[in-house]
């Protein structure tokens, strides 16, 4: 390329085939009596030399991960019939490229680096989540994450329409460990019934009322804040005549209208607006679809 052609690239074309030594030396004499009295010059020249030695690096680690063995298997495919090779009849273009910045270079590279990263990330967890790129189109797919004229679409995880958030074995387990606290059963009792609503209201976001339950045969005995599936939950707590523990349970969700017996307990549950309340009693109770129809009343 002639000197008139090479003055005619952009400035940072030239400082950065200067920077590789690809430069004339009337070329390159002309560009440092440019960066003495040029401050933009020599600022340009700073970042592109920062761009390059940062490239360089990357390349340097990008070279010490494994490759895998099918990209082995087509370079090796490709060496042994290296393709035609085609020069354009456009020499300025070829010129050109010649003094292609490093720095734009070692984009490349980092862009290269940054897929070959994606591979192994995206073999080790396409069994947990698949990843689809596809062209952005006036229709997004729900959970498309847009990024430069693309949308990485990933299914999002739904729960089935009605499936319960709390399972039976869940409240089961719960009502087995505070049905054998003799002494402890609540943590505020029935003779302050109304501090423990206005807790428990408060600490759960459910406004409901304690079920008079005497008509079963049941005696209140008090209740306490737990938690549910990691959301605080409030639990009210009953007796029979034979000192066994009824317990009714509430919480923000939603869940199926079952009945279940797990181990010792019958758990009956089902739903009201957005709240979750279920009924755990002995397997012997025999108004379980009185005492739910209360414990829903009470919402």
């Amino acid at each position: 390329m002639t000197m008139e052609n090479f003055r005619e690239l952009p400035l940072e074309v030239r400082l950065s085939a200067y920077l590789d030594g690809q430069v004339d030396p009337e070329d390159a004499r002309e560009l440092e009596a440019l960066l003495e009295k040029d401050v933009h010059a020599r600022d340009l020249l700073n970042t592109l030399s920062a761009g390059s030695d940062f490239g360089n690096q990357a390349f340097d680690e990008l070279l010490k991960e494994p490759v895998p063995l099918s990209m082995v298997r087509a370079i090796r495919d490709t060496s042994a019939k290296p393709p035609p090779v085609q020069m354009a009849s456009n020499t300025n273009t070829i010129s050109f490229f010649r003094f292609v910045p490093q720095a734009i270079a070692a984009s490349a590279v980092l862009l290269l680096a940054g897929g070959y990263s994606g591979y192994f990330v995206g073999k080790k967890s396409a069994a947990e989540m698949p990843l689809e790129i596809s062209e952005t189109t006036a229709f997004e797919a729900p959970g498309a994450v847009k990024t430069r004229g693309f949308s990485f679409d990933t299914p999002i995880m739904v729960a089935p329409v009605g499936a319960p958030l709390i399972s039976a074995n869940d409240v089961a387990d719960i009502h087995d460990v505070y049905s054998k606290q003799s002494d402890r059963l609540a943590e505020i009792p029935a003779s302050n019934a109304n501090a423990l609503i206005s807790w428990l209201s408060a600490s759960t976001g459910i406004n409901f009322s304690i079920p008079d339950l005497s008509a079963d045969g049941l005696r209140f005995e008090g209740g306490r804040l737990i938690a549910l599936d990691g959301k605080p939950a409030g639990a009210l707590f009953y007796k029979n005549a034979a000192g066994e523990v009824v317990g009714v349970y509430y919480v923000k969700g939603t869940t199926t209208d079952a009945l279940k017996t797990e181990g010792a307990h019958t758990i009956v549950s089902g739903s009201k607006g957005q709240t979750a309340w279920f009924v755990a009693a002995p397997v012997t109770s025999a108004s379980l679809a009185d005492i739910a129809g209360k414990a829903s009343a009470a919402l």
